[in-house]
């Protein structure tokens, strides 16, 4: 599978960083690169992330958690494929820099590094993240292509099966799994419908499903697990 490479993106703002000294403020002007950030980018573009990252080490010795640097670090990490630096990176950036106007590039590059790396339900929160915050028609826009293309990843649908449960902590464990299943199923409609479904029977009626069978409620055979969807959410209420 094809990824959108962030550095075209990471462009479009790099010669435009300029961070308030306190991370809840926003810059009136925004001063020129100096020749060596322009360096660190050029070589970046040019995916030469190993020469980016020697370039970048002065400055994120003297500054580790620089805006700038922080951003860098981020966009070289995740070129590299040297994730769990990239998140720790993002995370850092993300902690620190709450309104930045660069927050929305940084979840774009650490939603495609958790990608990368299977976790597809964290890629999506920070996506959705982003697309809520960006003024970035161009970001926007490859924002809801990556939204896509997971949804679309491996939906060949789930059956829910197996020999049931026969003891009280066998059932507490089963109904942990079912819920865990259905968290996720409900995720990819949400993804794809922008919305979750009112009743469970539509996770099935997509082709492809998003479940080829519903979970039985196993403290009442023969009737499906209880689900209401409420406002943006749902939840499994109590049977009365």
């Amino acid at each position: 599978m094809g990824r959108i490479a962030p550095i075209a993106l990471l462009g479009l703002i790099c010669l435009q960083i300029a961070e308030a000294s306190n991370p809840t403020e926003t810059p009136t002007a925004v001063p020129s690169p100096s020749p060596e950030i322009a360096q660190i980018f050029r070589l970046i573009g040019e995916k030469r992330w190993d020469e980016a990252l020697t370039r970048l080490g002065p400055l994120a010795a003297e500054s580790p958690d620089d805006p700038q640097v922080l951003l860098f670090q981020v966009a070289i990490f995740q070129g590299m494929g040297r994730h769990p630096e990239c998140h720790e990176r993002a995370e850092r950036y993300l902690q620190l820099y709450p309104t930045s106007q660069n927050r929305d590039q940084v979840l774009f590059l650490y939603a495609s590094s958790l990608r990368q790396t299977g976790r597809k339900e964290e890629a999506v929160k920070r996506l959705e993240e982003a697309a809520r915050i960006t003024r970035d028609p161009t970001l926007k826009a490859n924002i809801e292509t990556i939204l896509r293309m997971i949804a679309n990843e491996g939906r060949i649908g789930i059956h829910l099966g197996g020999k049931a449960p026969r003891t009280a902590e066998e059932r507490i464990r089963a109904a942990a799994v079912q819920r865990r299943i259905l968290d996720r199923a409900l995720a990819d409609y949400r993804s794809v419908k922008g919305i979750y479904p009112d009743r469970l029977e539509q996770l099935q009626e997509e082709n492809p499903p998003f479940l080829r069978s519903l979970p039985e409620d196993l403290e009442h055979p023969g009737e499906t697990v209880p689900y209401r969807r409420e406002g943006d959410g749902y939840v499994f209420p109590d049977r009365p």
